[in-house]
């Protein structure tokens, strides 16, 4: 039994594994480059070179622009895009968006396999493109020794733009900030597109060098204050409250029967002692403030304030894979029991013999 509950860990591993390991890949053109709208199968870096070599080796294509996030998972696309909104308008890559659709030809490919944790570094070192420009962060680690010049993500505009009418197929290659600005990025791309232009023949790759980690994030609630703990507090606050006016009290009566014998040496004595007096009784009579407890905000038990109390995968393609992960667990749980039973043989008794 122990046998049949590993196997079943590791077959679902494999298949969630596959899908984490995955990155997306969006893909727009100028032209009818791409004959599928949608590549559903598990895609390999190697059909990804190939695919860039046949622009190359085409050279119908001006420029190729490669849009590199440095960490993305491929069921994270859907939240960002905001595909679930009935309304939505691409989310924080509207622009993005819009590219891809408006374009002559487009592709969507959301499972690429990414274990080596290089994707497009090792395309691009097995590519031949006449130009490679890299943009990217100065403290981006995305690989440069392939380049033919590197620029700075601030100074887009610094691009030469004589590869855009030179009759070579020249790369661009734009890594995007490692942070959760999106919206940024997706500044950083309407800003590429648009120093290409609309008159250039090109095409555009948005994917990712890496998987980003499953972030899991729990929520536990503070520790509660018991009715024991406010009563008990209450009551220190009470008595520290009560030796404060205590003290008081008793100060304002050395005032007063210091006033009283200073009183009794001046010549309006009287008065001053009645003063004095006065002073004795109203310090006496002095009301002990009683302690007021509010409830801190602090002491209730705290809500979420973020819709993900519990953040588990999400997108369909993960949520795919789990319920598929958990049909072929129970198809193979159900084989390995089959297997186990046992059908006894047939079992023949001896020949009686006559007794004579």
């Amino acid at each position: 039994m122990n046998n049949k509950a590993l196997s079943i860990f590791l077959l679902f591993n494999i298949i969630l594994g596959a899908a984490v390991a995955s990155v997306p890949i969006l893909g727009w053109s100028s032209q009818k480059l791409f004959k599928e709208n949608e590549i559903k199968e598990i895609y390999k870096p190697e059909q990804f070179k190939s695919l860039l070599s046949s622009i190359i080796s085409a050279k119908s294509t001006e420029v190729i622009c490669l849009f590199v996030e440095p960490k993305l998972r491929s069921d994270e696309v859907s939240k960002l895009f905001d595909s679930y909104s009935s309304d939505s308008n691409g989310g924080q890559f509207k622009d993005l968006k819009k590219f891809f659709e408006e374009a002559a030809s487009n592709v969507y490919i959301p499972l690429v396999d990414s274990k080596s944790g290089h994707f497009v570094s090792s395309v691009l070192a097995k590519l031949s493109p006449s130009n490679l420009y890299i943009v990217k962060e100065d403290s981006s680690k995305f690989p440069t020794e392939s380049a033919t010049s590197v620029f700075s993500i601030d100074n887009i505009n610094s691009l030469p733009k004589s590869i855009l009418s030179n009759g070579q197929v020249d790369i661009i290659v734009v890594v995007l900030p490692d942070n959760h600005y999106y919206s940024q990025h997706n500044d950083i791309i309407n800003k590429v597109q648009s120093f290409v232009g609309k008159d250039v023949e090109y095409a555009s790759f948005f994917t990712s060098e890496i998987g980003s980690a499953v972030e899991m994030q729990l929520h536990f609630p503070e520790k509660l204050v018991t009715a024991a703990d406010a009563s008990s507090a209450s009551a220190s606050a009470s008595s520290s409250s009560g030796s404060k006016s205590t003290d008081s009290g008793s100060k304002s009566t050395d005032s007063g029967s210091k006033s009283t014998d200073s009183g009794s040496k001046s010549t309006d004595s009287g008065s001053k002692t009645d003063s004095g007096s006065k002073s004795t009784d109203s310090s006496s009579t002095t009301p002990t403030p009683k302690p007021t407890t509010k409830p801190s905000s602090s002491s209730s038990s705290p809500v979420p304030s973020d819709s993900s109390y519990f953040n588990y995968f999400t997108g369909p393609i993960i949520s795919t894979y789990f319920v598929v992960s958990i049909l072929l667990a129970i198809l193979f749980s159900g084989i390995c029991c089959l297997a186990d039973l046992q059908v006894p043989d047939r079992y023949e008794s001896p020949n009686k013999q006559k007794t004579l």
